[in-house]
């Protein structure tokens, strides 16, 4: 992770990327690629021109994720960095998301 405040990082993400920080950190373990963009879809998550994720959307917001070092992958699944985790809990308890989040990744039956 950049040497910059895990919570400013965050705070600077855009909705998008925050969000899929969030499917990651309250799914807890690592997900796979494909996990990850059907938790997106049923959270109702949008590319910033309103179009529903396609898989070449997920890849391009997950590997620029990567490129930041704000997750990281292993054995082709990919988690959230352990000092964003509770970070992005915290916002999602917060706005009163947590929820519709863990039902979205499946948590919640």
């Amino acid at each position: 992770m950049p040497p910059a405040d895990p919570r400013s990082l965050f705070d600077k993400l855009d909705p998008l990327k925050r969000d899929v920080i969030c499917l990651l950190a309250v799914h807890y373990a690592p997900m796979s690629r494909s996990g990850l963009l059907d938790a997106a879809r049923r959270l109702g998550l949008r590319t910033e021109s309103g179009k529903a994720l396609a898989h070449g959307d997920m890849k391009s917001v997950v590997d620029q994720l990567l490129r930041k070092r704000l997750i990281h992958e292993k054995v082709r699944a990919v988690a959230c960095h352990p000092k964003l985790a509770n970070i992005a809990c915290e916002s999602v308890l917060d706005e009163g998301r947590f929820d519709r989040l863990a039902d979205a990744v499946g948590l919640k039956k």
